[in-house]
């Protein structure tokens, strides 16, 4: 053992180890200092680890040849360790990057430390596969097997050691400081982030449990106080979307019970989840936090804690881990409620085959308590991947032998289908679940003193995509579709509740919805009123109002009505694609003669804008000119104008009058349908950000760079700064500009003016519009 142990740590710090070693790191950090604009994000984050890791390698042979001069070889064996945790860690994270196509993400750093063993081991189970491990075996295993394969090897003097460990430290310091900072900033960071939101949410568990933080809580109900019985139960589901649920159309019958109870049920067809991870969604349900305000749980109380304040008597009943998918900020507010049950016990680390049945004994004592105002909360494990693990034997009725739905005509894997029969049988376990727990609470007695109010609420926290798009089976927010989002929400209520309904049902059924809002449906069910409930975002209400849909800044039912969502991955277009069926625009069309006389020539025509809040009119003009009265909506009256893409050149968009122009914005994109064909620039990036999430294309009109040859760093370092800090879809400039930026900034379109040869130039996939002047006698 000794003498394998000396031959692989004289392997380490051979000069044939650190030759290898800067051989591959060196040229894969040259070609990332190279390829610093290409637009795939991942293969660039990939190629960053890569690299790294063969650098950190040969640093790590340094540090062998150095430790060698004064230290025994036994001595090696404790930097064992670190190696082969960080041959894994590079592993990993070019494992996220490639096989499963994704970023690390903040929140996706957050979920993972909220996560435990057995849900670890469920998602090695679903996204690990032979090849993965053999490679990882391998790469283990690279410095013993090498190391023992020679018998010499050519040692490095002491003097080597010292002039090249010196100079790998300046040269890997400037490369890595001038190259990849971007790059390793998209690695670094998420990690960062991610460990900082668990660890404040950690601090925060203790506040989040404490009785006497609300103790001055003004609540009160929207009914008289009575001694009648009132019921509500609310089932929380795991990763479970519509798409594979027979009562939502899919092909396969699997929700035969709720299909017979279907008239009964309030089946809602248009509700999506805020997010696509258990844990920011159920901060949104159990809290006033949403996509305008996603920390209000911090100063705001949660549902549990209403409902106690309001008289209910609470039950937590989860059949998920103490920290599982919902992790430790949920687990805080569940400690609240009045009886807490976890079927896995209080074990951190429950099994990985938990049956939701497990709770049915707990919720019959729920159903059987005497207390009058009660609150049932139920937290499934609901068809959390590997689904096959999410249903008892008896429900195994999709296999090999059923019809395949068409709506997976192209998955033609044994491996696929097993994915989507086991899902699809975790689904039809989930049926016969809810419907167990709604039969339940219909048949239990009812108590004396009045007609009693019962109720039963299921959603699922977020979907699954399940083989839908590409082969991807699982839900990550980071490369986020539809089926990830577009969950199930089904409702039930005895007469006494149905009756106090003052929208019809069908009505009630189609209503847009996303679950940020949801805690204002409960309340109101429960009539619970709060200074913080707003009776608008109430599915149950009739002053009910549609809100904005947001999903990671993308407007959710704007991307609904694109072609794009024909894909279901929930993005912008990416840079490169075309945006605008034309590309070659008018410039300064700042005359009504002048648009009628070339209405024919171009699909697009830029205008420069000036807001004046005291007509109500976007007045087009360019300053100093004077004005000529000429409105843009007057161009948009022109049959000339139907179909027409126009360049909004806003030269005094403020704070001040920031409220007009997204109102007027509103007015005329109803009258005219110009969201999809304008593009609103502005200076302003700041006041660019909420017109993007209000679905329209903006554009920062960037500041001239310093007079002078080559690229000022200041100049590119302050657009980097904007662009980084403001939610803006593209960046325009003169062309001059545009040539010293055009490796710069990938992730954002170009749009440019002043260009010499514009079809050259639109060869580049990134610039969506050029802009070309045309005199006419109309010019001002």
């Amino acid at each position: 053992m000794r003498n394998f142990l000396e031959k692989t740590f004289a392997f380490l710090r051979s000069k044939e180890f650190l030759a290898v070693s800067l051989t591959l790191g060196v040229p894969l950090l040259f070609v990332l200092s190279l390829l610093h604009s290409i637009e795939n994000v991942k293969f660039q984050q990939a190629l960053a680890c890569f690299a790294v890791l063969f650098l950190v390698l040969a640093g790590f042979s340094f540090f062998l040849s150095a430790l060698r001069l004064w230290v025994s070889d036994l001595f090696h064996v404790v930097v064992l360790i670190p190696l082969s945790l960080l041959i894994v860690a590079g592993f990993s994270l070019v494992h996220t990057y490639g096989r499963i196509n994704s970023e690390v993400l903040s929140s996706f750093v957050y979920i993972l430390m909220n996560s435990n063993l057995a849900e670890s081991l469920d998602y090695i189970s679903v996204h690990g596969n032979t090849f993965d491990f053999l490679l990882l075996l391998v790469l283990l295993a690279f410095p013993f097997v090498f190391g023992t394969l020679r018998r010499k090897y050519t040692v490095l003097s002491p003097k080597e050691i010292r002039v090249g460990a010196g100079g790998f430290l300046v040269v890997l310091g400037a490369a890595t400081f001038l190259s990849v900072p971007k790059a390793m900033a998209r690695i670094v960071r998420p990690f960062e982030d991610g460990e900082r939101q668990y660890s404040t949410e950690k601090k925060e568990l203790a506040s989040l449990s404490a009785s006497s933080r609300w103790d001055d809580l003004k609540v009160t109900r929207s009914i008289p106080a009575d001694k009648s019985e009132e019921t509500y139960v609310v089932v929380v589901g795991e990763s479970t979307g519509r798409h594979n649920m027979s009562l939502y159309g899919y092909e396969r019958d699997t929700t035969p019970r709720l299909n017979q109870e279907r008239n009964g049920l309030w089946v809602f067809s248009d509700v999506i989840s805020a997010h696509a991870h258990t844990i920011p969604v159920l901060q949104t349900v159990f809290t006033f936090a949403n996509h305008e305000r996603p920390n209000a749980w911090e100063d705001t109380p949660d549902l549990i804690t209403l409902a106690k304040k309001a008289g209910f008597k609470t039950w937590w009943l989860s059949n998920q881990n103490v920290l599982g998918a919902s992790g430790i900020w949920m687990t805080g507010v569940a400690s609240k409620a009045d009886v807490v049950f976890y079927a896995s016990g209080p074990e951190l680390y429950g099994p990985t085959k938990a049956y939701d049945e497990n709770l049915m004994e707990a919720y019959k004592k729920a159903l059987d308590d005497p207390f009058s105002k009660k609150i049932i909360f139920l937290h499934l494990i609901g068809t959390h991947q590997p689904a096959a693990n999410r249903f008892p034997e008896k429900f195994r009725v999709f296999g090999p032998a059923s019809p395949r739905p068409a709506s997976y005509a192209r998955v033609f894997s044994k491996a696929g289908w097993r994915i989507i029969d086991a899902y699809d049988n975790a689904v039809l376990y989930q049926d016969w679940i809810i419907t167990q727990f709604l039969q339940l609470l219909k048949a239990h007695p009812e108590q004396e003193h009045g007609a009693a109010k019962r109720a039963f609420l299921y959603f699922s926290d977020h979907g699954d995509e399940v083989l839908n798009i590409d082969g991807y089976y699982g839900h990550n927010e980071a490369r986020c579709s539809r089926f990830m989002l577009e969950i199930p929400m089904i409702f039930w209520a005895n007469d006494e509740i149905a009756k106090s309904f003052r929208v019809p049902k069908k009505e009630m059924e189609a209503r847009p919805y996303q679950t940020d809002s949801l805690i204002h449906s409960l309340l109101d069910l429960f009539r619970i009123r709060f200074e913080r409930f707003d009776e608008r975002r109430s599915i149950f209400s009739p002053a009910f109002k549609p809100a904005k849909r947001w999903i990671s800044g993308i407007d959710y039912d704007v991307w609904r009505q694109s072609p794009a969502s024909d894909l279901g991955r929930i993005t912008y277009p990416p840079v490169g694609e075309r945006h605008f069926l034309a590309d070659i625009w008018l410039h300064r069309t700042d005359s009504l003669p002048k648009f009628l006389a070339l209405a024919d020539k171009f699909g697009g025509f830029e205008l420069d804008l000036v807001i004046q809040p005291d007509k109500g009119v976007f007045d087009v003009t360019h300053p100093p000119v004077p004005s000529i009265g000429l409105s843009f909506e007057e161009i948009l009256r022109q049959p000339a104008a139907k179909g027409k893409y126009f360049w909004m050149d806003v030269k005094n968009l403020n704070p001040g009058n920031l409220a007009f122009f997204q109102k007027h914005l509103g007015y005329l994109d109803q009258h005219y349908a110009i969201k999809d064909r304008v593009i609103i620039e502005s200076d302003q990036p700041a006041l660019l950000t909420p017109l993007t999430h209000d679905g329209y294309y903006t554009s920062y009109y960037l500041p001239d760079p310093p007079e002078g040859r080559g690229v000022p760093s200041g100049w590119i370092e302050a657009i980097s700064k904007t662009l980084s800090a403001n939610d803006v879809r593209a960046f325009s400039c003169p062309d001059s500009s545009y040539e010293k930026l055009k490796d710069r900034f990938p992730e954002h379109d170009a749009l440019v003016w002043y260009c010499k040869d514009p079809d050259e130039r639109l060869r580049d996939k990134r610039v969506q519009v050029v802009l070309v002047p045309v005199k006419t006698a109309d010019d001002r």
